[in-house]
């Protein structure tokens, strides 16, 4: 523990209490404000027993017959402490904690039971927290999420996103098909039955406490698509008595000019939010809307979203035991994404197909989930079991084609137990299940009717070796990790995944207290989505696939290793990162510019560096990362599509007073290879953004403006990205 700052306390209860438990008590505060320091967290070291800390920083932990243990109290943005606790005398307890901006101890929620700092994940896990949330200029979360760095998104509008990827990871095509990185939201699978992208709309910002980052591969824990890593969407725990938070904003795109202009207005968009969160006895809940609207910067790029997250949590706010039942939906009205004409015309719908802007796209998707929790001294218990679904229904020009629609649902369960075991071993054993159902009509264009299952089983243990060197060298951390999937198609193909992993963290002291090295190997693998084995073709863009239903899983057998130094005010992370695939899933060409071939790649490999650091210096912050991806075809030894080797990304805020100044940046090089048009492949771009708020009590005014060199570029070939954009946002709360 000598990295952190170390307190003791002796606590004195009345001996006469001589209580059969002990209930332990007390107020977590900012060591110099004073203020209140609201969901920090406190854990009785090796043991289970832990609580949060309500919005006037109070804590009660159970304690039952212990008379004495170790407390760790920790707070985002907030150097750790550990108290000494002994019963007897006083119960009530001060815990003053330093501030510190670097997040490197943040709690990460690693997996479905348990949750530790990030120093102790053998992988590279960055936290985007509440704060920097609010301190991005867009309400889009796939871009706030691009101030990670190794984070790569490919959006063909502004409402949904699919296409996600870590360090090259994916492939990025549409609709998010060749999706590698697993999207959860609280744990829960948040990917789309029929293709296996990501569905951003089960966890509307307005909602979100964090977002976690884990980078490579997680198959050991999660089995299919987790190949490049997960992204945790972690919704709000805490419910406030009778607060209500409402945010609304206005943006304003600036008209391209010359043959780009396809209008005389500018475009616009408009959001609104609403959150009412309260705390009963025994129930706690959020209620959630969120709209957002815009008239489109791109013919046939206009939508009208609308989403609802409702949440319940029965049982006391600190109990030990508690269920909660989610409940979310979503609408979307949108035109369907087609590409552009040409470079004279990149806003424009090819003028050869004017019939194009009649095409419409309509979503919709319900998900509901049950999870039961149950926590003891040294074990916990989590089971949850969830339903997504979704219906998509496109009216296309075409008369044949007007009423094409698909229905993919998704459901599972999920039962994990984590266990503190002999020898200060930590266990989890768990359970997965998971279903995807996919009618798509009509059958002979888009999938057809097929149904696909997994079952799974899965074991991970951290245990400390005794092998610390005094003053130079804490108990090195070692995880072993496994999992055995076993997948099915209806009527076709059936394949049993084995996916192990090893990782060790070595964390110095004394002298060397800054200086952590951890290192990882493994092996992960992504199963063929629906749209893989079956998709035929996609009307609006006249492409046409040959199907194969016979394509194997994907396989890759990765490892990393970093090494991260973290001053008072200043953190370097450096990581080394190897990815060798077989059997990738791969869109060949067929001789016929229009017609694709989906088969199984023999070999790809992916490598590079990424390296990271965060600083401040008293109301000053700044983050940068550079990640380096190096991603080959090995057959063919040419790059992968839609790959740019190098990406920047950078941060800045300043907060005197009442004001909260912020500035981002993203630099991406060219993309040497695309799939589709080879002559249009995207090239560099820089994007700055800037950010200004003002607080007046419970009113929060901010002014915003993201593309501000109104930069004309692509992200995928001919799908032109919003130019200049300026924003008005309003954000007030009441109760509370």
């Amino acid at each position: 523990m000598s990295t952190k700052t170390v307190t003791q306390a002796i606590l004195l209860l009345l001996i006469a209490r001589g209580a059969l438990g002990w209930n332990l008590t007390g107020r977590v505060v900012d060591q110099d404000t004073g203020q209140a320091l609201a969901g920090a967290n406190l854990r009785l070291f090796e043991t289970r027993l832990g609580t949060a800390a309500d919005l006037d920083g109070r804590f009660r932990l159970e304690l039952g017959e212990r008379r004495q243990g170790r407390l760790l109290v920790s707070h985002v943005g907030y150097e750790e402490q550990e108290l000494a606790v002994l019963a007897g005398g006083s119960d009530s307890l001060l815990v003053r904690l330093r501030a510190t901006w670097l997040d490197s101890e943040e709690l990460i929620y690693s997996t479905d039971a348990r949750e530790q700092t990030t120093r102790n994940a053998t992988t590279k896990v960055d936290i985007v927290s509440r704060a920097v949330l609010d301190r991005t200029p867009s309400q889009e979360l796939s871009r706030v999420l691009e101030v990670v760095p190794g984070i790569s998104i490919k959006r063909s509008d502004g409402a949904t996103t699919n296409s996600l990827s870590i360090r090259g990871s994916s492939n990025l095509l549409g609709g998010g098909v060749g999706n590698r990185v697993l999207l959860l939201v609280d744990g829960k699978p948040a990917i789309t039955a029929d293709t296996g992208g990501a569905d951003w709309s089960m966890a509307p910002l307005a909602i979100l406490e964090r977002v976690e980052v884990a980078k490579g591969s997680y198959s050991s824990l999660y089995g299919s698509t987790a190949m490049g890593g997960v992204i945790n969407l972690v919704t709000m725990r805490e419910f406030p008595k009778h607060r209500t938070v409402v945010q609304t904003g206005y943006g304003l795109g600036e008209l391209p000019t010359g043959d780009a202009r396809f209008r005389d207005t500018p475009a616009t968009e408009n959001h609104l939010s609403i959150t009412h969160t309260n705390q009963l006895p025994n129930l706690g809940y959020y209620l959630s809307y969120t709209k957002r609207e815009a008239n489109g910067h791109r013919q046939n790029s206009d939508y009208l979203l609308h989403a609802l997250s409702n949440r319940f949590r029965f049982g006391a706010p600190q109990a030990a035991r508690c269920w909660e039942v989610t409940l979310g939906w979503s609408s979307l009205n949108r035109g369907f994404p087609h590409s552009w004409d040409s470079r004279r015309r990149p806003l424009h719908i090819s003028h050869h197909h004017p019939e194009w802007l009649d095409d419409r796209q309509f979503k919709q998707a319900a998900s509901a989930d049950l999870s039961y929790q149950s926590t003891g001294s040294r074990s916990s218990l989590k089971a949850m079991a969830w339903a997504n679904l979704g219906l998509s229904r496109t009216q296309y020009h075409d008369a044949e084609l007007r009423n094409t629609r698909s229905n993919a649902d998704k459901q599972g369960a999920r039962l994990s137990w984590d266990w503190l075991g002999w020898r200060r071993q930590e266990w989890i054993l768990g359970l997965d299940t998971q279903t995807d159902r996919v009618d798509g009509r009509p059958a002979d264009v888009f999938y057809g009717s097929h149904q696909t299952a997994t079952y799974a089983v899965f074991a991970q243990n951290q245990l400390r070796l005794p092998l610390a060197v005094d003053e130079l060298l804490e108990e090195p951390l070692l995880t072993l990790g496994a999992r055995a999937d076993r997948h099915l198609v209806y009527n076709g193909r059936e394949e049993l995944q084995l996916s192990p992993k090893v990782g060790m963290i070595f964390k110095g002291a004394g002298a060397l207290a800054e200086w952590t090295l951890r290192g990882s190997a493994g092996t992960a693998f992504r199963n063929p989505a629906i749209a893989d084995l079956f998709l035929k073709s996609v009307p609006g863009n006249d492409y046409s696939f040959i199907a194969n239903p016979n394509l194997k899983a994907e396989e890759s057998r990765s490892w990393e290793g970093g090494l991260l130094w973290r001053g008072r005010r200043l953190s370097v992370d450096v990581t080394h990162f190897h990815y060798q695939y077989r059997d990738m899933i791969h869109y060949r060409d067929t001789g016929d510019v229009s017609v694709f071939e989906i088969v199984n790649l023999s070999r790809a490999r992916i490598q590079g560096w990424e390296i990271s650091s965060e600083c401040r210096w008293n109301q000053l912050g700044a983050t940068l990362g550079y990640t380096f991806v190096d991603a080959l075809n090995q057959d063919t030894h040419e790059p992968l599509p839609y790959q740019p080797r190098h990406s920047l990304t950078g941060s800045a805020s300043w907060t005197p007073g009442k004001w909260r100044l912020s500035t981002s940046l993203r630099q991406v090089s060219e993309t040497e290879r695309v799939r589709f048009y080879l002559s249009d492949a995207p090239g560099a771009y820089t994007l700055v953004g800037l950010k200004a708020a003002y607080c007046l009590g419970e009113v929060e005014v901010a002014g915003s403006v993201e593309n501000l060199g109104d930069v004309a570029y692509e992200e995928m070939e001919r799908y032109r990205m919003p130019g200049r954009t300026w924003r008005l946002d309003l954000l007030f709360q009441l109760g509370g």
